[in-house]
């Protein structure tokens, strides 16, 4: 199956955009780091259309989503996000450090926005572990929807091994297969902080 198709030109209607346009340039090649690319079709639009491709993703960035944002592909076997190695230790990604795919921007030990109504939908993550031993440096997170309220995500695969199907990327052992963490949710108490959203995802 051949993973990278021509891009359309035209930009979605409405407040929308092709990460493939030339005004945002995301290659979906599988080698070129799109992270920066997807990151500006972020912050400019609120739905962002990845077509048939792979997406190269830096963890220790990864895809900060605001409220509102829409990430839509073409299918868990056509749109890959592909996380390049690295990661965080599970201290930093408990504090919101490197390490997730997608994410939103989130200070623990200060107030935060509260962030709701993100979508996330046919798609794949793939995670990038070390496929000859157990990581406690570079664990990666695939979705991070931690204080995000009223979140969907639908259609969408995540793993470190690729959907039933498609051409392997590289070989790892079942035994490494189940590092890191696929989808992870969840809120944390107010305090004297701004409350930022976590209840209701689907």
């Amino acid at each position: 199956m051949t993973l990278v198709a021509d891009a359309s030109t035209a930009a979605l209607p409405g407040s929308a955009v092709n990460v493939r346009d030339s005004a945002i340039g995301a290659r979906g090649d599988g080698k070129t780091d799109d992270t920066a690319a997807i990151q500006t079709a972020i912050d400019r639009y609120h739905r962002v259309y990845l077509p048939q491709g792979v997406y190269r993703i830096d963890p220790r960035v990864g895809l900060v989503v605001r409220t509102g944002t829409q990430l839509v592909g073409d299918g868990p076997s056509a749109t890959l996000l592909l996380a390049s190695p690295g990661g965080g230790t599970t201290a930093q990604l408990t504090s919101y450090g490197p390490g997730s795919i997608i994410r939103r921007r989130f200070n623990p030990l200060g107030k935060n926005d509260y962030v709701t109504n993100v979508r996330i939908t046919d798609l794949a993550v793939i995670m990038t572990h070390p496929a000859d031993r157990v990581t406690t440096n570079e664990i990666q997170i695939g979705i991070d929807l931690r204080n995000i309220s009223r979140s969907l995500v639908e259609r969408v695969h995540v793993g470190n091994l690729l959907p039933a199907g498609n051409v392997p990327t590289r070989s790892l052992s079942p035994v490494f297969a189940s590092q890191g963490y696929g989808i992870v949710f969840g809120t944390v108490s107010s305090g004297d902080r701004a409350y930022a959203g976590g209840e209701v995802n689907t």
